[in-house]
């Protein structure tokens, strides 16, 4: 409780405020919830007129007038036959693993590897998952069992945050980071549960892609 309201004292402070004083984390579990790498908030959002969007309501409908053009829904215009027939022609040639499913120790694996990142809805990071490896290796191959015998995920297994920091470095961020939309970077922050299952699923099929795709494929195949 201590070091969670130090953590929201200081989140509350100017950036110049917080820059003056370092957070120390003495606990080994209080650690997984202190900032790595922290980027810059965006205190504000420029508008065509030249004002300044500060709110977060205002902030947020800003960035998504804007980024909607290029994120909203589109219409994938293909044909259901022909697509039905590309499947069975072409599905069964790609084995779905080579032998086994992968197993814990690739969990531990990528736990271990996986680099510090912001975490999802659930706010549990990578290194909360690494805390109690072993137990975090059960439970997420578990979920690699049941997602394989069809099971479908609940709904906020697939959810993300939508967060747009700031590009580049401007003089003011220091004390004042303001960008315009198009100067922000919008991300899609996946919960890590999440991500540590398909980056063990990708480790597994990235071979078998490379192998078995056509020659003019040359990226995403990993």
């Amino acid at each position: 409780a201590g070091t969670r309201s130090r953590l929201e004292s200081a989140a509350q402070q100017r950036p110049s405020e917080r820059a003056s004083r370092q957070l120390r984390c003495h606990d080994k579990y209080a650690r997984l919830w202190c900032p790595f790498d922290a980027r810059l908030p965006l205190h504000g959002v420029s508008r065509p007129d030249g004002t300044i969007a500060t709110d977060l309501k205002n902030k947020t409908f800003e960035l998504f007038k804007f980024w909607r053009l290029t994120f909203g829904n589109v219409h994938a215009s293909f044909e259901v036959p022909l697509a039905m027939y590309f499947l069975r022609r072409w599905s069964p040639k790609f084995p779905v693993y080579p032998g086994a499913p992968p197993q814990r120790g690739a969990y531990l694996r990528a736990m271990r590897e996986a680099q510090h990142s912001q975490p999802g809805p659930d706010g549990i990071p990578y290194a909360g998952w690494n805390a109690t490896p072993k137990t975090s290796a059960t439970t997420l191959y578990n979920v690699q069992e049941e997602l394989m015998s069809g099971s479908k995920p609940p709904l906020s297994f697939t959810e993300s945050n939508a967060v747009c920091p700031a590009k580049g470095d401007q003089p003011s961020d220091p004390i004042w980071v303001v960008r315009a939309p198009e100067a922000t970077r919008p991300l899609m922050l996946k919960d890590a549960g999440n991500k540590l299952v398909a980056t063990v699923a990708n480790s597994a099929l990235a071979p078998m892609a490379a192998k078995h795709c056509h020659k003019a494929q040359t990226g995403f195949l990993r």
